[in-house]
Formats: structure tokens, C-alpha cells, sequence
């Protein structure tokens, strides 16, 4: 009976690994790093559901900490924090704060529910 319970919560692990879905994209086609001029970027992000939620980057996962008035999300990872707002049709900002301090913001679009 002891094999059944392993394997039981071993399906139940493997169930909540690969069922994690992302519930918003967004894609960011605009990157400024402080007051240098923009430049074209191919950012992707994704929250994924979870306790807490997370939103995945290519600079690493970020775990949702909060969120402000107006509905932005305060992450952090990866050495940096993040703030990530977005309006009613889906325009979005991203800003990944460093020590320094130093900042990149990011503009794009996002689609799906916070």
C-alpha cells in the first residue's frame, strides 16, 4: 500500500508540473536601458499559474510578490525586481530593476488574464 501512495503523489507532482499554464503573454518589441536610446527586443514573458504565480523571462522566473494599485504586478528574481503594468486592451510595460541602480523597460503588448 506504501508503492501506492508513492506513486499516487508522484502522479499528483508530475500533474502539477506539466499542468502549469501560462495565463497571460506578453511580448515586448521595444527595450530602453535608463536614458540610451531604444532599440527593437523580442522579450517574451509568461505567468504561469502557481503559489505563488510566476512570470517566466530569458533572464530567469520571477515570483509574484504583490500587486499594486491599478492591477500592476511587483515580482522578484534573478537578482532584480520587476514591474510589469498593463492597460484594458492589453498594452504593457515591464521594468527589471538592478542594483546600480540601473533599470531596462520594455514596451509591447500582453494577452490573457493577470
Amino acid at each position: 500500500m506504501e508503492l501506492q501512495h508513492i506513486i499516487a503523489g508522484a502522479l499528483v507532482l508530475l500533474a502539477s508540473t506539466f499542468g502549469a499554464r501560462a495565463q497571460m503573454v506578453c511580448t515586448f518589441t521595444t527595450e530602453c536601458l535608463e536614458a540610451d536610446a531604444c532599440m527593437d527586443s523580442t522579450l517574451t514573458l509568461e505567468m504561469v499559474d502557481g503559489e505563488p504565480a510566476t512570470l517566466v523571462t530569458e533572464f530567469g522566473d520571477f515570483a509574484v510578490r504583490g500587486v499594486a494599485t491599478g492591477g500592476a504586478l511587483i515580482a522578484e528574481g534573478a537578482g532584480m525586481v520587476l514591474l510589469l503594468s498593463r492597460n484594458a486592451e492589453g498594452a504593457a510595460r515591464a521594468s527589471f530593476h538592478l542594483e546600480g541602480p540601473v533599470a531596462m523597460t520594455y514596451l509591447g503588448q500582453c494577452e490573457g488574464e493577470r
